[in-house]
């Protein structure tokens, strides 16, 4: 994977975040699967504490929405929601 052709959806890959310094942060995005029973929509908070444990806060804030923000041109100077505690 290249870090200018490809970018790759995660749910629940520990590997992915852990390899975010090979890959690049613009290469990763992280999804729920919503509705989809395979996917961690009813354990995203649970899931993210798990994958993004020890992971810098930049880091983070890239995979769960940044890199996709920056691809479809969202403006990332507004919070849209609190993050709750412990996630």
């Amino acid at each position: 994977m290249t870090r200018t052709s490809s970018n790759r959806s995660i749910c629940s890959n520990p590997a992915a975040v852990k390899a975010r310094h090979i890959t690049g942060l613009t290469t990763i995005m992280w999804g729920n699967d919503y509705a989809h029973a395979e996917g961690t929509f009813r354990g995203s908070a649970e899931c993210i504490a798990e994958n993004f444990d020890g992971v810098p806060d930049e880091d983070r804030a890239a995979i769960l929405g940044g890199t996709l923000a920056d691809i479809v041109g969202f403006d990332k100077s507004e919070k849209l929601a609190e993050v709750p505690e412990g996630v």
